[in-house]
């Protein structure tokens, strides 16, 4: 029964985190700027693989570089750019030096950007959501029900 509870709790603090981070986001987005950046290298770093994230490897990552027209002082963002597996090269990346990136910023701490797309933005309330889903569908699904095998014997 504890473990329920503990999972129930689990699934409360996960909802709000999910708000937190929507709000925080929303609130971003209503006074945000929209800019080009170029990605000026790909570099690759450790990251976590599978479907829960516990084995090592590594992964794309875009240096992308934009200037806020606030400030006019050059700011750095990484972003995601794939999956360095086995026999991959940077090649292989999504993005390539040079290419042009839609960056979206906090036009009041321009260090606060994300790649302007729906999965930039979106990415940590959507996993968070999905955690809380689980724990909540964990913690609901109830004790398994005893089988009887005895058919009336």
């Amino acid at each position: 029964m504890i473990l329920y509870r503990a999972l129930f709790t689990l699934s409360l603090l996960l909802l709000l985190s999910v708000a937190g981070v929507t709000f925080q986001r929303v609130a971003f987005l209503s006074d945000a700027r929209v800019t080009q950046g170029t990605v000026t290298r790909i570099v690759t770093k450790d990251a976590s693989c599978g479907f829960i994230k516990t084995s090592p490897c590594k992964a794309f990552e875009a240096q992308v570089e934009f200037t806020p027209t606030e400030t006019g002082m050059p700011v750095k963002l990484g972003i995601p750019a794939g999956d360095a597996g086995e026999g991959k090269t940077i090649d292989s990346a999504t993005h390539k030096p040079g290419q042009a990136v839609k960056v979206v910023y906090d036009r009041t701490a321009p260090a606060t950007a994300y790649e302007y797309s729906f999965w930039g933005i979106w990415n940590a309330p959507a996993k968070l959501l999905v955690y809380q889903l689980i724990t909540l569908w964990a913690c609901l699904g109830g004790r398994p029900q005893a089988r009887d095998y005895s058919f009336g014997f």
